[in-house]
């Protein structure tokens, strides 16, 4: 039985036998719920012992291949042995189709070795993702966006959606009061919006593997900048010009978002004068945040930067 066997079958004894205890309560144990209980308790423990014994072997097997990882690196040729490779093959594909709790001890260390056989630990792409990836990425689309790169990042276990209460109390003014005058009331409304989750792609890549045997090519770095780039324009994209709406539902951008506007003269010209009125069209009490900023394209930035003084 494998180890994901034997931790699945104790967790279901383990349930019975919560469950027996909370269907009993306070009232007295029958012998046979007795009996139940302790043959219940026997192979919870026998399993426990199985369970320590294959994680010792685990261990053990995976302390053994780092020790000899650099040797195994240096020596092994998986060309020279062309029944090895097609073994460690197979593994690799199990691996892929069934993950690793299906593989035994000895699969296990064969897919480690594979591991080691390349010039750089990760050339024939290992099975794990290292965890410095995840963080490359996300570094190089915030480069790339610029509103992601002044947007509150929020990380979340899973994608459910999340709400939260709103409240528009600009309207709301204190008064004056007299001598012994009674307050008057005025309620405050609440509203809902929530955030929901999104998938975005950067579509498959596919490498050559003379590029994957290149070893003066970082891999790693070229498939994050890949990655990167794709999502970062998909997103920069949808940050702006986001319906809210559609088939996939797009996320909600700031143009589907503003309730005011500032309109300029001439297409493709702006005016100083309409920057300001821009400017503080936005209530001071937002102006004033650290991360007030005046968003636009590249185009528009040439455009302010050939502004003359008349003067």
């Amino acid at each position: 039985m494998k180890l994901h066997e034997l931790k699945q079958k104790r967790n279901t004894i383990a349930t019975d036998m919560r469950a027996l205890n909370e269907k009993i309560g306070d009232n007295p144990w029958t012998d046979e719920q007795r009996t139940g209980w302790n043959k219940a308790k026997s192979e919870l423990e026998a399993l426990d012992e199985r369970i320590a014994r294959e994680e010792e072997l685990r261990r053990q097997d995976q302390t053994y291949v780092d020790e000899n990882e650099e040797e195994q690196r240096n020596n092994q040729d998986p060309d020279k042995d062309p029944q090895q490779d097609e073994k460690r093959g197979q593994i690799f594909d199990k691996w892929m189709r069934h993950g690793a709790s299906e593989l035994s001890s000895e699969e296990r260390k064969a897919l480690r070795e594979l591991r080691a056989q390349g010039v750089a630990p990760d050339e024939k792409g290992g099975y794990t993702v290292p965890d410095t990836f995840l963080a490359k990425v996300v570094e190089q689309m915030k480069s790339y966006g610029g509103i992601a790169s002044v947007a509150q990042i929020l990380t979340t276990s899973d994608g459910r959606t999340m709400e939260w209460a709103t409240a528009d109390g600009t309207a709301e003014v204190g008064v004056l009061l007299g001598e012994n005058e009674e307050a008057g009331e005025e309620d405050t409304e609440f509203g809902m919006d929530s955030l929901g989750a999104l998938k975005m792609t950067s579509r498959i890549i596919r490498v050559s593997n003379e590029l994957l045997q290149d070893s003066a090519i970082d891999m790693e770095a070229y498939l994050a900048r890949r990655i990167a780039e794709r999502i970062g324009r998909g997103e920069a994209r949808y940050l702006i010009q986001g319906t809210g709406t559609g088939t996939p539902k797009q996320p909600k951008g700031l143009k589907a978002s503003v309730t005011g506007t500032t309109q300029t003269a001439a297409a493709g010209a702006v005016k100083w004068q309409e920057i300001l009125a821009l400017k503080h069209s936005i209530d001071p009490a937002y102006r004033r945040g650290p991360k007030f900023r005046l968003a636009f394209n590249d185009n528009t930035l040439k455009l302010i930067s050939e502004m003359e003084d008349g003067q």
